[in-house]
């Protein structure tokens, strides 16, 4: 899935800020003059898409690993470390 398409949390602001969705700012920025504030505005946000969907990851595999139905001999640092 491209940056374009994973959702971040500031979507709805910049849909807010530009009166467009967040898949035609990244249609505008792709174009022939397309407005610096649109440039500018989806830099952070495609780096934060990518950050938000890591951390998610993370936490899943934290959640999965401390279940309570887990044994937790089983924990380690090396297993919540790796991205199965």
């Amino acid at each position: 899935m491209s940056v374009r398409l994973k959702p971040s949390t500031v979507d709805g602001e910049l849909q807010d800020v530009f009166d467009v969705p967040v898949a035609e700012l990244y249609e505008t920025a792709t174009s022939t003059g397309a407005s610096p504030a649109v440039i500018r505005a989806l830099e952070p946000r495609s780096f934060l898409a990518l950050a938000e969907e890591q951390v998610a990851r993370v936490r899943n595999r934290v959640h999965a690993a401390m279940a309570p139905d887990r044994d937790m001999g089983e924990l380690s640092a090396e297993t919540l470390r790796r991205d199965e």
